[in-house]
């Protein structure tokens, strides 16, 4: 089993779906693609990703991410604006 780190910042559906700007049908179609990154941990209530995970993996595809709208914990692990690219 993959051990955590504590000062990870952890996300759930409700928080990709803000993250991306998208409905919650569309974080599903997003997370069941092969190239998003396998969740950290999977729970009675759902699948969990890492915010470093899916900023990579927004990264690689010119994704925007809209760090603004998850919890203040982003800045405190120095994530502090959104990314400037364009959204797929």
């Amino acid at each position: 089993m993959p051990t955590l780190s504590v000062m990870e910042t952890m996300l759930g559906n409700a928080e990709l779906g803000r993250l991306l700007a998208v409905t919650r049908q569309r974080v599903s179609q997003i997370v069941s693609s092969p190239d998003f990154p396998p969740p950290r941990l999977t729970l009675a209530m759902g699948s969990i990703w890492a915010l470093d995970d899916v900023i990579a993996w927004a990264d690689a595809r010119g994704r925007t991410l809209h760090l603004d709208t998850i919890t203040t914990d982003v800045k405190a692990n120095g994530h502090s604006s959104p990314q400037s690219k364009s959204e797929s």
